[in-house]
């Protein structure tokens, strides 16, 4: 059977697992996960996390369990960590981010049917769930509930010296090879000055890997058009080219 996460024993006693999928994919629950976390014992923990978030409340199950865990933890971002994985990376005792990754943190949402009152409800849960998000990032940041807030609302997306000016990760590590292939359509935010910056990365990928499909007159034509007309699908490709040609 498929799962989002693979744990594997060490010799040393110790277990790395890693999460390289949509947290809650394939049928498989946060309560499988945990089973299998706790019956490593009080080993120490590695988790590696490549991951485009998933089920919120399966993330918040695991961060719990992570939290609790008597032995050290210690959280590698090895490429994406978006949405609800990145509370999960809050549960280590240390935080690692390859130089080359991305931390990206949003408002929680869902999907309601029904009369208005259940469509209070639904606002009502999902506001409930983000103060909980909230309270997990301030304990491990300096940023306040204000400022959270606002970059939740933003939709922001943090490179990987970003994410530890503001306390999200203890560490920049070395940049790895990641082939990512999520499904990044839900993510809307759109930054000129990033995508800028991704455009350029990505052209000196291709010329540094003597690969000349894309000119300076195309890539500059290409940014213009985007400026222009807003176009989401661009980012979020650029993004995903990135982390798989790093």
């Amino acid at each position: 059977m498929n799962k989002w996460y693979s744990i594997e024993n060490k010799a040393d006693n110790s277990v790395e697992i890693s999460i390289y999928d949509e947290i809650g994919d394939f049928g498989t629950s946060a309560k499988e996960f945990i089973e299998e976390v706790k019956s490593v014992g009080d080993g120490d923990i590695t988790l590696r996390i490549n991951s485009v978030g998933g089920s919120v409340f399966d993330g918040l199950a695991i961060y719990n369990t992570l939290r609790s865990h008597s032995g050290f933890v210690n959280i590698k971002i090895e490429g994406l960590a978006a949405s609800i994985s990145t509370v999960i990376a809050m549960a280590g005792d240390s935080i690692e981010m390859s130089e080359n990754g991305f931390f990206m943190i949003h408002n929680p949402f869902g999907k309601s049917a029904g009369e208005a009152g259940d469509m209070r409800k639904t606002a009502d849960l999902l506001d409930k769930i983000k103060d909980e998000i909230m309270e997990i990032y301030s304990k491990r940041t300096n940023l306040t509930f204000g400022e959270l807030s606002d970059m939740m609302d933003k939709e922001t997306w943090l490179s990987s010296q970003e994410a530890m000016d503001m306390g999200f990760v203890d560490k920049i590590t070395e940049p790895m090879k990641i082939a990512a292939s999520f499904d990044l359509s839900k993510f809307t935010n759109v930054n000129e000055q990033e995508v800028l910056l991704l455009l350029m990365k990505f052209l000196f990928l291709f010329l540094t890997t003597k690969l000349s499909l894309i000119s300076s007159k195309s890539l500059k034509k290409t940014l213009n058009h985007f400026v222009k007309k807003k176009k989401n699908w661009l980012l979020l490709l650029v993004k995903r080219k990135a982390l798989l040609l790093n």
